[in-house]
C-alpha cells in the first residue's frame, strides 16, 4: 500500500549511524563500550516510521488493521526466518547439549514473539555469556513485535480523541513507562532491560515526533518547515553528539534503560525532526554509503550476533582484531545478500502474494517451534549425544543440586526464580541461623551474607562442621547506592535482627564483584553501610572465573583461570582502604589455588566447581578446610571451646 510519507535517505542514514555502534559493541571493541545505544536508536525510528504510516492512512480513512499487520511481517519475518534457518546446522554441530537447550528454547520465543520475554526469565546470575547466545539480539524485536501489535489497536480505540487529546494520553503513558525505567534500572534491572512497559516510551518518543510533524505541517512535506535554517542545523547537530556521546561514554555499568536513556533517544528525535536535506547533517547521513548501509542494516543486525556467537563457540579465545573485522565483513555480505533476495522480494506484492506469505510465515513458525519445542524437551537433544556427554551432563547437574541443597537455596539464599512468592515471602519463612537439616553442626558465631558467593563460604562451613546464620540474595551488590530493591529488603532485614545481638560477633561479606562495586567512593560506602550492623566486618575478595566451564566439563577438556575479577578486588589501594577501617580481609584466590596445583578447577577427577565460578561440594570442603586452617579469625571462632 502506498502512503504519503515521503522517503528519506536521512532516516536510512540514521539507521547506519544505530547499527554500527552496535555490531563493533558486539564485536568486542572496547572504545565502542555503549554500542549498545543503537538499539535505542532503532526503537525511535521504528516508533516514528510505524506512528507516520498509520496517522497517514487513517487520515485518508484506508487503514486496515489487516494490511498492517501484512506489511510488517514482510518487513519483519522473511530475513529473520532465513537467519534462523541458517542458525541450524551450526547450533547442532557446535553446540553442547546445555547449550542447545537454550538455542531451542530461543527459537520458540522468537517465533512466538516473545525472546525479550525468554531472556529476561532466563537471564539469572548462572547464565552463560549472552555473547554465546546466537539468537540473544531478538529480544529487541520481542519488544517492537509487541509493540506493533497494541499501539495500532491503541489508535484506532482513541481514534475519537482530538489530536492534542491523543498527544496528552500518550505523554502520560510515555511518562510513566520512562519513570518506571529509572527506578527499575536499579531495582528490577533485568525486567527494566527487557520488557516493552519500560522501554515503550522510546517507541513513543518517535511516535510524538511523527505526530508533532503531523500538527505543524499536515501534508508532510519537512522542506517546508517553519524552523530557521540556522536551528535546524543546530539541532541536527546536537542529535549527532548526543549519539556520539552515549556510545563513546557509556558502559555496561551505566544504568539502563533510565534517565541516561534520553541521551540518544533525544538525540534520534532531533535529528529526526531537524536533519532534512536542506541541512548538513541530513546531506551527510543521506549519503550514498550511510543510506546503502541504512538500507540493508535490519539483516546486518540480524546476521551479526549469529556469525559472532558460532565464531566465538567454534574457536574460544582467538575472536582478535583482525578476526573481528573479517566477522563484521561477512556481516555486512550476509546483509547485502540477504536484503537483496530475500528482504526486497517479500516486500513486492506481486512477487510474493499475500497468501503465499501468510503460508510460508505459519509454515516456518510451526517448524521452529517443533524444533525447539523438542530441543527444549529433550534436554538439547541430550540422548542422541555421546554417552561421555550423556554422562558427565547428569554428573554436572547433579553436582548444581546437591550445592543447592547445601546452601539451601530458596530457604536461606533468595533468588527470584526459585523464590517466586518474591522477597517478602522469602523473609517471611527464612529461618537460617542454624541449620536443621544437620542439627549436630556446631553453631559459630558468624553471620555469612552477600551475593551466592558467601553461600559457597556457607557450604565450605557446613561440610567442616560448623554452621554460622546465613542471609543473602543471588547478584546482591554490597554497595547500597548499587542493591536491588529485593536485596535492600534483605539487609534491612538483617540487620533489625543481629545489629543487636551480641551472640553474633563477626559478618562476613563476599559477592562475585563488578568494577562499579570497587571504586573508592563505592569501597568507602560498603564500609559506611556495613559498619551500621555493630560487627567486626571480614570481607572475601573475589574468586577466580573459569569462563567456558561447562563445555570444558563435559569434555574434560584443560581449562585456566581468569583472574581479572580477583586481581580488581586485590589491589592494593582497596585492601590499604579495607584494613585502615578495620575491615579482615580474606583473599579467596589464595585459598581456592591452594587446593588443587596450578589452581586446577578439578582434584583426583573430582570437580571443584559447579560452574564458571561456584563451588562443588568437593570444592567447598577442601575451600573450608584450608580457611579454618590459615585465617585468624576462623580458627579462633571455630576453635574447641571457643563461645
Amino acid at each position: 500500500m502506498q502512503t504519503n510519507v515521503n522517503y528519506r535517505s536521512e532516516i536510512d542514514g540514521l539507521r547506519a549511524i544505530a547499527v554500527l555502534p552496535v555490531i563493533l559493541f558486539h564485536a568486542g571493541f572496547l572504545a565502542f563500550c555503549g554500542g549498545f545505544v543503537g538499539v535505542d536508536v532503532f526503537f525511535v525510528i521504528s516508533g516514528y516510521l510505524i506512528t507516520s504510516i498509520i496517522l497517514a492512512d487513517l487520515q485518508k480513512g484506508t487503514f486496515s488493521l489487516t494490511e498492517f499487520y501484512e506489511r510488517r511481517a514482510r518487513r519483519i519475518l522473511p530475513a529473520l526466518y532465513v537467519v534462523m534457518l541458517a542458525c541450524l546446522p551450526f547450533a547442532v554441530f557446535l553446540l553442547l547439549p546445555q547449550h542447545l537447550k537454550r538455542f531451542s528454547q530461543s527459537l520458540v520465543a522468537v517465533a512466538t514473539f516473545s525472546s525479550n520475554i525468554l531472556f529476561y526469565l532466563a537471564n539469572g546470575y548462572f547464565e552463560t555469556a549472552n555473547e554465546l547466545k546466537p539468537l540473544f539480539h531478538t529480544w529487541s524485536l520481542g519488544v517492537e513485535e509487541q509493540y506493533y501489535v497494541l499501539f495500532p489497536l491503541f489508535l484506532i480505540l482513541t481514534r475519537r480523541l482530538q489530536r492534542l487529546g491523543l498527544i496528552a494520553v500518550l505523554t502520560l503513558v510515555a511518562s510513566i513507562s520512562l519513570a518506571g525505567a529509572h527506578w527499575g534500572s536499579s531495582m528490577h534491572p533485568a525486567f527494566t532491560f527487557y520488557m516493552l512497559p519500560t522501554r515503550g516510551w522510546e517507541l513513543l518518543l518517535g511516535s510524538f515526533v511523527a505526530l508533532y510533524q503531523t500538527l505543524a505541517n499536515p501534508v508532510n512535506d519537512l522542506s517546508r518547515r517553519p524552523t530557521a535554517p540556522l536551528a535546524q542545523e543546530a539541532a541536527g547537530v546536537l542529535g549527532m553528539l548526543l549519539i556520539a556521546y552515549s556510545v563513546f561514554a557509556f558502559d555496561s555499568h551505566t544504568r539502563y534503560p533510565s534517565l541516561y536513556t534520553l541521551v540518544p533517544t533525544l538525540g534520534a528525535a532531533l535529528i529526526i525532526l531537524f536533519a532534512s536535506k536542506q541541512t548538513q547533517v541530513g546531506r551527510q547521513l543521506g549519503s550514498p554509503l550511510l543510506a546503502g548501509i541504512g538500507l540493508i542494516s535490519y539483516s546486518a543486525y540480524l546476521w551479526h550476533q549469529p556469525l559472532f556467537a558460532f565464531a566465538r563457540i567454534a574457536s574460544p579465545g582467538v575472536f582478535n582484531p583482525i578476526t573481528r573485522f573479517a566477522f563484521i565483513a561477512l556481516t555486512f555480505l550476509a546483509a547485502f545478500l540477504s536484503w537483496r533476495y530475500v528482504e526486497r522480494p517479500f516486500r513486492d506484492k506481486e512477487a510474493v502474494t499475500t497468501s503465499t506469505l501468510w503460508l510460508l510465515s505459519a509454515g516456518f513458525a510451526l517448524l521452529f517451534i517443533t524444533i525447539g519445542g523438542i530441543g527444549t524437551a529433550t534436554d538439547g537433544f541430550l540422548r542422541w549425544s555421546s554417552q561421555k556427554i550423556q554422562q558427565r551432563s547428569q554428573l554436572l547437574k547433579k553436582l548444581g543440586d546437591e550445592r543447592a541443597e547445601l546452601i539451601r537455596l530458596g530457604a536461606c539464599h533468595y533468588g527470584a526464580d526459585r523464590n517466586t512468592g518474591g522477597v517478602t515471602k522469602f523473609l517471611k519463612d527464612w529461618d537460617c541461623a542454624t541449620d536443621k537439616n544437620q542439627p549436630a553442626l556446631r553453631k559459630v558465631p558468624i553471620i555469612f551474607t552477600g551475593d551466592s558467593h558467601s553461600a559457597d563460604k556457607v557450604m565450605a562451613l557446613k561440610l567442616n562442621g560448623q554452621v554460622p546464620l546465613q542471609m543473602a540474595g543471588a547478584g546482591c551488590s554490597l554497595v547500597p547506592s548499587l542493591m536491588s530493591h529485593d536485596c535492600q529488603k534483605i539487609f534491612e532485614k538483617l540487620k533489625q535482627l543481629v545489629a543487636y545481638d551480641d551472640a553474633y560477633q563477626y559478618i562476613a561479606l563476599s559477592r562475585r564483584y563488578r568494577p562499579a562495586d570497587l571504586t573508592p567512593a563505592a569501597i568507602q560506602e560498603m564500609i559506611d553501610y556495613w559498619q551500621q550492623f555493630n560487627k567486626k566486618i571480614v570481607i572475601f575478595t573475589a574468586m577466580p572465573d573459569f569462563f567456558g566451564f561447562e563445555d570444558e566439563f563435559l569434555t574434560t577438556a584443560h581449562l585456566s583461570p581468569d583472574y581479572a575479577l580477583a586481581d580488581l578486588s586485590e589491589q592494593q589501594g582497596i585492601t590499604q582502604a579495607l584494613v585502615s577501617r578495620g575491615v579482615h580481609v580474606i583473599n579467596t584466590r589464595q585459598i581456592f589455588c591452594a587446593i588443587a596445583p596450578k589452581c586446577n578447577w578439578q582434584l583426583d577427577q573430582e570437580s571443584l566447581l559447579v560452574d564458571q565460578n561456584h563451588l562443588s561440594r568437593e570444592g567447598a570442603q577442601q575451600f573450608g578446610r584450608i580457611l579454618i586452617e590459615t585465617d585468624p579469625v576462623f580458627k579462633s571462632l571455630t576453635a574447641v571451646g571457643s563461645p
